[in-house]
Parts: C-alpha cells; structure tokens; sequence
C-alpha cells in the first residue's frame, strides 16, 4: 500500500517516511485543522502491523507466560485454541487498526478515475494469465536454462513491457511527464497554427505533410529531427522536429511535421494544449532470430563451427 500511495503522490517526506503507511496516509489526508506535515510527524510513530511496540511487548510476555503455564505441555488444538484467546484479543486491536487503514487507502486511490491505458493493460494481463493457466492445466514444463535464443526473446518481451508501461503512466499523468519534459525528451505549449494540407517532395511526387506548430513556455533544446508522438495518439505515426525557434516571452515556438499523410490521422486542435513526447506504445519491429545460435566459436564437447571436425580444438 505504501508503494501505491509513493506512486500516485508526491510528498516531501524521506524515503524512510515514505514506507510508514500511517505518516504517508497522514501527509496525503491530514485529519481537520492541520496540515499534511504535522499530521505525519503526529502519525509516524504510529505501530503498523501486527509487530507490537515496546509497550504493547511488554502486556504480551505476561500473556505468553500464563499461556505456557495453564497448557502443561499439551499441543492438542482443543487446548490451544482455548487458551489462546487472551493473546489473540492482544493482537486483534493492533491489526485491526492496520487492517482499516489500508482499507481506507485503498478506498480513496480507487475514488480517482482510472486512467486511459488501464483497460488495455487489464486485458492484456487476464490474455497472459489464462495462457499460463492452460499451458500449466496442459502438464506444461520450464526449461531449467533457456537457449541463447529463448533469452534474448524473453528478454526483448520485457523490455518492451516495461518501455510501454512508462509510455503509458507519462501520456496518461502529466507529472508523470515532467521529468522527460526537463531532460529535454518531450515538450508541451499551445498549439499555434495547424498547416493541415501542407506539402513537400516525397520520393517521386508531392505528399501530404501537416505541420503543427507549438509555444512553449520553456526554452527548447530538443534537436531538429528528432522523432515525438503526440500524447494523445501515442500508438500513431511521429512527429519531426522540424522547426525551433526562441519566442520574446523566453520560450520556444516549435514546429513538427507528421511523417504520414492520411487523413484518418488525428491532429490536435488550435489553442489547445498538446504535449509530444518520446513516448510511443507501437509495437517495433524486431527481426526473426535464427533457430541455432550464430556463434563462430564453441567450448570443447559442444556443437563444433560449421564446417569443423569433431574433436578440433578451437580458440
């Protein structure tokens, strides 16, 4: 829960802080009349789980003494169940106070409204898991270590996993842009003008290329060429960087030209705000690896080099 909370807010506290749930939940929620900070220093001593504090450890030793006492060495459940009640009613306080807690973060993040990429992700996820559920329904078995092949594939799946899920979070939560906005990786303004039937020399014959042109409030050192996505279509086709241009207020009139023509792609809307990022949630192409490893070279008593002798030694 502390890490759901990390994730959607941002709070001033130190790492440490931020793994209280009881002073996270204060700074983000403070009871009336105070602020997030007092209220998280009030609340970080708060005892969270069932681990007991100094105090509440010193009510239970008496309660264990007397339990080992009235048991006589007996294990039997009859026994033990019986026995055991003074403890749990010890206990039960100290999580059920952490237990409504969590309750009550989890009803306030699930008040916010979900964002866009959530129904894709949850699909995909319910997709992966039913294939797992079958290939183990199906007596399916793991290799105990993956060909150079299987790894670099696995690994290549990952990546692209996780390179989505960042676009995803950064065009759905503007904070979640800010530091790819600072690092010079996306830029967002108002949209200026919009030269929708703007042509230039294609290969052989004038094609269709909209330029949309963007004010920045912040200066832009993003380099010409550099290929964006619109936020808002960030599975479409790019956008070049094609002009850069410094504005008096301080900031940067951009333009972009998008690398397709058709008609059917969306553009953003004069005086609206856009934002364009590195950011892009379409699959890439990656080419076929080959079935057998393309290794020049082998370790003794394996599969020698094509064209070698069984048996040669090789460097």
């Amino acid at each position: 829960m502390t890490d759901l909370l990390n994730q959607h807010w941002v709070t001033p506290q130190s790492p440490f802080e931020q793994q209280s749930l009881a002073a996270i939940n204060a700074y983000v929620d403070p009871p009336a009349g105070t602020n997030g900070f007092y209220a998280a220093a009030e609340h970080e001593r708060d005892p969270v789980g069932p681990v007991p504090t100094a105090d509440d450890d010193g009510k239970l030793e008496p309660l264990i003494d007397q339990f080992n006492l009235s048991r006589g060495r007996r294990t039997d459940p009859a026994t033990i169940n019986l026995l055991l009640a003074p403890i749990e009613r010890h206990y039960r306080p100290l999580i059920h106070r952490t237990w409504m807690q969590v309750w009550d973060c989890r009803d306030r993040e699930a008040f916010w409204p979900e964002a866009p990429s959530v129904k894709r992700r949850w699909e995909a996820d319910r997709e992966v898991y039913t294939q797992h559920i079958d290939w183990a329904a199906g007596n399916g078995r793991t290799r105990t270590r993956q060909t150079p092949r299987q790894a670099a594939l696995k690994l290549r799946a990952l990546e692209e996993a996780k390179a989505r899920l960042q676009a995803e979070e950064a065009c759905d939560d503007p904070l979640k842009m800010v530091p790819y906005i600072l690092q010079d990786k996306a830029i967002q303004g108002r949209v200026l003008r919009i030269s929708a039937d703007h042509r230039e020399m294609g290969n052989a014959r004038m094609v269709r290329r909209p330029l949309v042109t963007v004010l920045s409030a912040d200066p832009c050192l993003i380099p010409l060429g550099k290929e964006l996505y619109w936020t808002q279509a960030p599975d479409g086709r790019s956008y070049i960087v094609e002009d850069v241009r410094p504005d008096i207020s301080g900031g940067s009139i951009v333009t972009l030209k998008l690398t397709t023509g058709a008609s059917s792609t969306p553009l953003p809307i004069i005086r609206s705000q856009a934002c364009f990022s590195i950011h892009t949630t379409r699959t890439t192409w990656f080419a076929n690896l080959p079935l057998t490893e393309p290794w020049s070279h082998r370790p003794l008593g394996g599969e020698p080099p094509h064209g070698a002798i069984e048996g040669e030694e090789h460097p």
